[in-house]
């Protein structure tokens, strides 16, 4: 196989309010229309909830609150489902632009949930770890109390 063949990677082009990302095209499972989301008591910012998937239940995820700083401008309404090997999650706040073969930026890409980068049209732009994302999502989780604790 070709150098160039080898350091391409399938990817799913996401749009998360101005910010343009991608996700590795092998954890993106399916998108769906995102069925009564469920609100959690003292969730981490970025946590928009819970939702039923195929009678999983699934935490959903607001990608535009993690990167942007901000809520997604509307109710998520759909959802990018992803899967790695130890866990299964929802996206909102995005919207899948293209699959494609991109290839791997030369220069790291500064943001904690990227675990390095890819060129789109000429520059940069992060490639989303999941598993990354969720465990800096976690360490955001308040620390849980227990029963008649203080």
């Amino acid at each position: 196989m070709s150098e160039s063949l080898q350091e391409l990677v399938p990817a799913a082009v996401i749009q998360v309010d101005s910010l343009e990302a991608a996700l590795p095209a092998s954890v993106v499972e399916k998108l769906v229309a995102l069925p009564g989301l469920v609100r959690v008591p003292m969730a981490p910012a970025g946590l928009a909830g819970i939702a039923i998937l195929e009678g999983e239940p699934v935490p959903v995820v607001d990608l535009c609150e993690i990167l942007c700083g901000h809520r997604a401008a509307t109710s998520p309404e759909a959802a990018v489902v992803c899967r790695t090997a130890s866990r299964r999650v929802a996206l909102v706040g995005a919207r899948v632009r293209s699959i494609d073969r991109l290839r791997r930026a030369p220069q790291p890409v500064a943001l904690p949930e990227a675990s390095s980068g890819v060129e789109l049209r000429g520059r940069a732009v992060p490639l989303i770890d999941l598993d990354r994302l969720c465990d800096a999502l976690r360490k955001k989780a308040p620390a849980r109390r227990e029963p008649g604790g203080s």
